[in-house]
């Protein structure tokens, strides 16, 4: 085998060099092609498994114009629209928008509606009430807790009130009262624009008499809005002897009223429970319930609240029942006709019984 020596290949060496050479940089540039390529795939995958990489913040990469490589900020790719980013930011719904038939309301007209507007309570202060003696009422001042207190009109129609004392308020409706007050309290120097509330809590000065079969008869002072049985419930009720019928008296400039009135209609039937209201000098009079009387062989004799439909039956029981020695078939009823004379006919247990009848059950035979 022959041996070469380096001297037998000078020539061709430096041909060989100058190949080498032109294969160096086509490796080179196609090494730096590949690394650009390579280089944008941090950026796509990061997109891609969700990490976030704020704008700025991209480390420089390659570009190329015209097989030229530039060092720069690689700009960052452009997401799809089909396929967001699991953690990119999320959009805000915008709002829908309204309807075709329906009008956006305008803050104009809406701050010009009015309120709406409370229903009187039973307890609200009629304006066209005028206070008088021994009124009681209640007044405040809205944000002063401190002066809200309760007082009565003096003989002189005057009422003691925190820091001004003494104002006189007899002759006055709420409404003016109210103004009055308010105008000592802006002129004593207390306050500047102060909003004062008068309420009337008993009218003492307008009463009503409660008499006949109540537990406790008497005047009472009218309140706002008084109903016949809020009158019967100060009254402590209608006693055992009452009846149901009430009578109501009033005093007009036409002369003498009265209203028959039923309480138990008042409280049965709907919305008639504030349809009559009680005026200053009314009388309220209940009088004695119409009765029926049972004696002989019945185990409680006595008299009885009569109520219409009641049967000869139903009268036996209200007396405790028939005794031992008792028939029920030996019934007699005594009754006044309307010119005075009393018949005395024999009784059914079927039978209806009238006001005054007098029930005389007797003994059997056997």
């Amino acid at each position: 085998m022959k041996r070469h020596t380096l001297k037998s290949y000078a020539g061709p060496a430096t041909a060989w060099r100058s190949q080498m050479s032109a294969g160096c940089c086509a490796a080179l540039f196609a090494m730096v092609c590949l690394c650009g390529l390579f280089g944008t795939m941090p950026v796509q995958a990061a997109e891609q498994t969700g990490t976030q990489v704020a704008q700025g913040e991209l480390q420089p990469r390659y570009r190329f114009s015209n097989d030229t490589v530039t060092f720069g900020p690689a700009s960052r790719p452009t997401q799809s629209s089909d396929t967001p980013s699991s953690n990119a930011p999320r959009q805000q719904t915008p709002a829908p928008a309204p309807a075709r038939n329906q009008v956006a309301p305008d803050p104009a007209s809406a701050q010009s509606m009015p309120a709406p507007t409370t229903p009187a309570q039973p307890g609200a202060t009629p304006e066209g009430f005028a206070l008088g003696q021994g009124d009681v009422i209640g007044f405040s001042i809205v944000g002063q807790p401190d002066m809200k207190t309760s007082a009565f009109l003096s003989p002189e129609g005057t009422v003691a009130l925190p820091l001004i004392g003494e104002v006189k308020l007899g002759g006055l409706n709420p409404v003016q009262a109210q103004k009055v007050v308010a105008d000592a309290y802006i002129e004593g120097g207390y306050f500047r624009n102060p909003q004062v509330n008068i309420t009337i809590e008993e009218f003492r000065s307008r009463q009503v008499s409660v008499l006949g079969s109540v537990n406790r008869p008497g005047r009472y002072a009218l309140k706002t809005r008084t109903t016949v049985l809020d009158m019967l419930a100060e009254a402590e009720g209608i006693n055992q002897a009452g009846s149901n019928i009430v009578t109501v008296i009033r005093k007009t400039d036409a002369g003498e009223q009265r209203f028959n009135i039923d309480v138990n209609d008042l409280v049965q039937s709907p919305g008639q429970l504030q349809s009559f209201q009680l005026d200053a000098g009314d009388i309220v009079y209940v009088p004695e319930a119409e009765k029926f009387y049972i004696y002989g062989e019945v185990r409680r004799p006595d008299q009885y609240k009569f109520k219409p439909g009641m049967t000869v039956m139903q009268a036996i029981s209200r007396g405790g029942g028939v005794t031992e020695r008792g028939s029920n078939s030996r019934v007699e009823v005594r009754r006044t006709s309307a010119d005075g004379e009393t018949e005395t006919y024999k009784a059914d247990l079927t039978d209806t019984i009238q006001p005054d009848d007098v029930i005389f059950v007797k003994e059997r035979f056997f």
